[in-house]
């Protein structure tokens, strides 16, 4: 029964571990349909990749992808933040990037310490 357990656990980090690869590799895409991906495999607890979500936030490419159909880059990282945050954007959130909803969510980041 120990063993199994001890089994379970080393397979739950080590898939765990995959996946924050997957998302890191992801994040530095230059490709849209990867970055959207990365961004909504990112849980509302890992604040380990605020950093990366900054990275380029006018960014407007839009996906063709049907999961994410018609939802700029832009877009996929405001709704994480807003996830992470667990504070609803000052505007709307549409495709077309807002400057007020990027200044807002980059100061709550400052503030929280993760753009230190």
């Amino acid at each position: 029964m120990i063993k199994k357990i001890k089994l379970f656990l080393l397979l739950t980090i080590l898939v765990g571990c995959e996946q924050n690869r997957n998302i890191k590799i992801y994040l530095q895409s230059d490709d849209k349909d990867s970055l959207i991906q990365g961004i909504y495999m990112i849980r509302a607890s890992d604040t380990e990749y605020i950093k990366s979500i900054f990275m380029n936030p006018y960014d407007f490419r839009i996906t063709h992808q049907r999961k994410y159909y018609g939802q700029s880059v832009y877009q996929a990282k405001m709704i994480m933040f807003q996830k992470l945050s667990n504070i609803k954007a000052p505007n709307k959130i549409t495709e077309v990037p807002d400057t007020i909803v990027i200044d807002f969510y980059r100061n709550w980041a400052e503030d929280a310490g993760y753009l230190r």
